[in-house]
């Protein structure tokens, strides 16, 4: 892992850019939504 991030899939990033969102669900509960990733 070098650290740097094709952050281009990423439909959603935090503000301080070390973590974001892909779109794809993988499953959904009462209490949160887990989504896909990839490292």
């Amino acid at each position: 892992m070098n650290g740097e991030t094709d952050d281009s899939d990423f439909v959603e990033v935090d503000p301080t850019g070390r973590y974001g969102r892909y779109n794809e669900v993988l499953g959904k509960g009462a209490s949160k939504t887990v989504y896909e990733h990839k490292p």
